[in-house]
């Protein structure tokens, strides 16, 4: 094996067979890795060589990041003040990125812009944000990212770890309290019409959905399911959980929520289970054990 393994790396580094060849098994092995470790020294040392032949690489690279920037603004539509401001900033840094990092990278005042562009005016719309001020909705414009489920697929399932929290900004999602896990096959749902008699009910534009795990809950309770292809924005809700700290009137409106959508939507049993995952199981009446 040893044997097989020296003339293995001879070939490959392309060092040849030459005159001299080690006998000894310790010899193979050092042999082995002195050609291995040449080989990328060798490697690296062409490779700046290449890089300082070429002086244009930069400028290229550059030239790159300025037309990913441009294709991101304009599929965005952001103003024309915000966008050439964006690109200020990224002429000035010319380093290759993808959306993720741009939007991580970008002074916290032009992320802000952006953020309120693309998702203020779908947040508003949301029955938990109306009539806020501006400052707590751009807070919650900057948690948000996009996401998009195709129809039919399971946004996520009963047991799941729960994380995030929803808004659907376009299409349907509906809740399931129960559902055959057979039907249910890597994401995707197989009987439409079994899944129908299990829907209690249907979210959709400015809908929000998943808020327990705002108050900690740690698994899903119900099934969400894309019955449209749907658009939605996610939210961590830790991340949540702790602005509402510094709104304790908007604190007490989500509780509200979260709770009335708790008895309409989940059998007793749930509710109690749920209740005591939040340390809210002073809600439950001793006596009807109910909320």
């Amino acid at each position: 094996y040893v044997a097989s393994f020296y003339w293995a790396v001879q070939s490959i580094t392309t060092v040849g067979y030459g005159d001299l060849q080690s006998e000894s098994v310790e010899g193979r092995l050092v042999a082995s890795l002195a050609m291995t470790l040449g080989g990328f020294a060798f490697s690296w040392l062409i490779s700046s060589i290449l890089a300082v032949a070429n002086p244009d690489a930069k400028k290229q690279e550059q030239q790159e990041t300025i037309q990913y920037v441009l294709g991101f603004l304009r599929n965005n539509n952001l103003p024309v003040e915000t966008a050439s401001r964006v690109l200020g900033f990224y002429r000035k840094k010319g380093f290759h990125f993808d959306e993720k990092h741009m939007m991580g990278t970008l002074p916290y005042q032009l992320r802000l812009e952006i953020f309120n562009h693309l998702y203020q005016h779908v947040v508003k719309r949301v029955h938990l944000f109306k009539d806020r001020d501006e400052e707590l909705i751009s807070e919650v414009c900057m948690m948000v990212y996009p996401s998009h489920t195709a129809q039919w697929e399971m946004i996520y399932q009963k047991g799941d770890h729960a994380e995030d929290m929803y808004i659907v900004v376009d299409g349907a999602v509906s809740m399931l309290v129960d559902l055959n896990s057979r039907f249910v096959v890597r994401g995707h749902l197989t009987n439409k019409s079994e899944a129908q008699k299990s829907v209690v009910t249907v979210f959709r534009q400015g809908a929000t959905f998943g808020e327990l795990t705002v108050l900690g809950v740690e698994k899903r309770t119900e099934y969400a399911l894309a019955s449209e292809p749907v658009k939605l924005l996610v939210m961590s809700g830790k991340k949540f959980a702790a602005m509402l700290d510094a709104y304790p009137e908007m604190r007490m409106v989500f509780l509200i929520h979260a709770l009335t959508r708790l008895v309409k939507f989940q059998t007793e049993r749930t509710q109690d289970w749920t209740l005591r995952q939040t340390g809210l199981e002073n809600l439950i009446d001793p006596n009807t054990g109910r909320i």
